[in-house]
């Protein structure tokens, strides 16, 4: 009988492309995060180096629904982390795993208001590339029930491959688990703008550059305890601005940085500070 450990990371990866992905992304793992076990859950043999510590093999299933079909069912671990093929890890990732302590699923809220009934209008949807979640009957029953709700709506639209996303924020918001939300430094989309004030642990996207970004990222944030000045992420711009910056288009890194000057000046000396005076 196999035994797993208690916790570690978990790829989706059916197909060659998604193996190759994983393949990179296990890379990372090791060498930034080499204490965290690592399964694979696969349709074919793996032929790659690293290997994962387990692999689990399922029947391949195009698109988002392998998430909401596979991943706690075939998850091996009691704690979870599921990373998607296009990540790569910057830092430990072993901290994760204390939030589970805490709480039952954990993934990234963000995006437009869903514009759901039963009270759900202003709720927003998550970020599905990122789950951190622990073996449980209300995680086991979220799953279950974020599985029917895609394949409804697969259905009543008549698209096999619908978002997953939506429907997950929805079976979080039903189901009696305890969610956390993950920072936008845990779950770094280099898709999208992002204020940051924390060094990235994950990066999320297929820019040609994010092995580089993960390499750096102590590099440009040696201090993650007492620096919590914002840095600022422009999607298609690769680098943190204003500090730090690198690989970024300077005119508009000075941009940024004289408007910033302008503010403070503004703020030093403009009509509020002489009102203030004079009162």
């Amino acid at each position: 009988m196999t035994v797993w450990p208690k916790e570690g990371v978990v790829y989706l990866a059916f197909g060659d492309r998604w193996q190759a992905e994983a393949q990179r992304s296990l890379m990372s793992l090791r060498t930034n995060s080499p204490g965290v076990a690592a399964a694979v859950i696969t349709d074919r043999p793996w032929k790659h180096e690293p290997q994962p510590d387990a692999f689990v093999v399922r029947e391949a299933i195009a698109g988002f629904r392998c998430k909401p079909v596979y991943l706690y069912e075939a998850a091996p671990f009691e704690s979870n982390l599921f990373l998607d093929t296009d990540t790569v890890v910057a830092r430990d990732l072993a901290p994760a795993f204390g939030l589970l302590r805490h709480f039952d699923i954990g993934v990234r809220f963000g995006g437009p208001q869903l514009n759901e009934p039963d009270g759900l209008e202003l709720h927003t949807q998550c970020n599905s590339g990122v789950v951190l979640f622990r073996k449980n009957a209300v995680t086991e029953a979220l799953f279950r029930d974020w599985l029917a709700i895609y394949d409804a709506a697969a259905k009543s639209t008549g698209t096999p491959n619908v978002g997953d996303q939506r429907y997950l924020a929805i079976a979080i918001a039903r189901s009696a688990a305890r969610p956390v939300h993950l920072a936008e430094y845990f779950n770094f989309a280099l898709f999208e703008t992002i204020l940051t004030y924390s060094p990235p642990l994950v990066y999320h996207g297929r820019a040609p550059w994010i092995e580089t970004l993960a390499v750096d990222v102590v590099k440009q944030w040696p201090d993650t305890v007492n620096d919590y000045r914002p840095r600022l992420w422009i999607s298609n711009i690769a680098g943190m601005l204003p500090s730090g910056i690198r690989h970024s288009d300077p005119i508009l890194a000075l941009a940024i940085i004289l408007r910033r000057g302008w503010n403070e000046l503004r703020y030093r000396f403009g009509p509020h500070r002489r009102a203030s005076r004079i009162g």
